[in-house]
């Protein structure tokens, strides 16, 4: 009984002791476990926590690093584009097969408009100068003593204005104009003085302008005549400005005096005036016969006065300067000719005919 109960006893503690021991075996295995649930928890949070994208924008580390020098990107580009104007930095278009529309055609113009329009421009040709007035406009002034004094006379009237050589100015001493025949009269207002203008054509298209200068004074009248030529815009003739009156005497033949040239063209003249205008005086004076000319005096004196009185006063036989100052020279511009008479007397010596397909002039003396 007594070893009953103690064989009862000790399998209780064996019994007691094996629970214990299962107990803990089990709580253990728990432990265990649990904490193996715990660290693959955690680490499949680390694992989303790794996997989910971040929604910060991320920065180039080089960037930042490495901040833009915006001083040395200017010194490049100066370098690179030195010597380059900036019409030619402009962009290209990069299309370049785009094709531009053509611009709307315009309507036709209706018969009212187009006759305006004609009117209009033949309004706009008739205000232009023409012909010998075109001429007078570019005529170097050095061989206009009327343009030289007019321009004086203004500049007197307001000093303290710039007198210009130009169209306006001009047109101011124009008196009388004929563009088919090729003439023009100038005069200063109030003067006595006056200024002709007659233009010749030569077979190469090239011009040869007389002028005729001329002064009246107590009812006569006395002229002088020059010639220049326009050989289509020449070099400059370096030459002086004739004033002929009369002829010198030489073997019974009289010429140009080449000591009367008295004025020289001005030295500041632009080269589209006097390089293309030049003085062709001596080529183009006429010769004239002496004897001829006293015998054509002569004779009409006698038949004037019934005398020769007032004619062998005035001497013309004995004094060739006399002779010389006598003659003048004028143009007729209803005739597009010269005339050469004596200036006390309507006497006609000679006509000074342009032969146009000889480029001269043509002597003829009047004996009637």
């Amino acid at each position: 009984m007594h070893r009953l109960l103690l064989c009862l006893l000790a399998l209780s503690i064996s019994v007691a002791t094996s629970a214990q021991t299962s107990k803990k075996k089990y709580k253990k295995h728990d432990t265990e476990k649990t904490d193996s649930a715990a660290t693959a928890k955690d680490s499949s949070a680390n694992s989303v926590v790794q996997q989910k994208p971040d929604s910060t924008p991320k920065v180039d580390s080089s960037k930042l690093s490495k901040k833009k020098d915006y001083k040395k990107a200017n010194e490049t580009a100066k370098e690179k584009y030195k010597g380059e104007s900036p019409s030619t930095l402009k962009k290209k278009p990069t299309n370049t097969n785009t094709v531009t529309k053509p611009a709307p055609k315009q309507k036709p113009m209706t018969a009212a408009e187009k006759k305006k329009a004609d009117q209009e421009e033949a309004e706009r040709q008739a205000a232009l100068p023409k012909g010998i007035e075109s001429y007078y406009y570019v005529f170097p002034k050095e061989f206009l003593p009327v343009v030289m004094e007019f321009m004086a006379v203004k500049q007197a009237e307001s000093p303290h204005l710039k007198v210009r050589d130009d169209n306006t100015m001009r047109s101011e001493i124009i008196r009388f104009k004929d563009i088919d025949k090729g003439y023009i009269e100038l005069q200063k207002p109030g003067d006595t003085k006056y200024t002709r203008m007659q233009v010749f054509k030569k077979p190469n298209g090239s011009l040869v302008m007389a002028v005729e200068q001329s002064d009246c004074q107590n009812g006569f009248c006395k002229g002088t005549l020059n010639f220049y030529s326009n050989d289509k815009g020449g070099p400059a003739a370096n030459t002086s400005t004739a004033k002929k009156e009369t002829p010198a005497k030489k073997d019974g033949a009289t010429k140009p005096d080449a000591t009367q040239k008295t004025a020289s063209p001005d030295k500041t003249a632009t080269p589209d005036k006097v390089g293309s205008w030049k003085d062709v005086t001596d080529e183009y004076f006429p010769e004239v016969d002496n004897k001829f000319v006293l015998s054509r005096l002569k004779s009409k004196y006698k038949k004037e006065y019934k005398d020769l009185e007032l004619y062998n006063n005035k001497a013309y036989e004995d004094n060739e300067a006399n002779l010389k100052k006598a003659i003048t020279y004028t143009i007729a511009p209803q005739d597009a000719k010269i005339v050469i008479s004596e200036q006390y007397l309507p006497c006609l010596l000679y006509e000074m005919i342009w032969d146009g397909k000889k480029g001269k002039f043509d002597l003829k003396k009047n004996e009637k």
